[in-house]
């Protein structure tokens, strides 16, 4: 995910971004479901916050440039969560 946002700093075909939208509202609401069965309550909010962003059923709208500095901001956000976040308990469904 953190790759399809990093490209949206190129110009693609609208395309692209409605593929983003829909992708980013399924992986979104996976990650809020799976931190909220790990009581990571501060991520769950924050990834439901970010499918609801990126649904596709009523966009909001930004200019070019405030979806830029979102795209790098979450592009961040992500890779801080799957490189620094560990799950509590994860181990004991192994």
């Amino acid at each position: 995910m953190a790759l399809f946002f990093i490209l949206c700093l190129i110009a693609f075909p609208y395309a692209y971004y409605q593929v983003l939208r829909w992708t980013a509202l399924v992986v979104f609401i996976f990650l809020g479901s799976y931190y909220a069965r790990y009581r990571r309550y501060l991520l769950c909010v924050a990834f439901f916050s970010l499918a609801v962003l990126f649904q596709p059923f009523h966009k909001i709208s930004f200019d070019r440039t405030v979806w830029n500095i979102i795209d790098v901001f979450i592009t961040f956000f992500l890779l801080y969560v799957f490189m620094k976040v560990k799950v509590k308990g994860e181990e004991e469904d192994e």
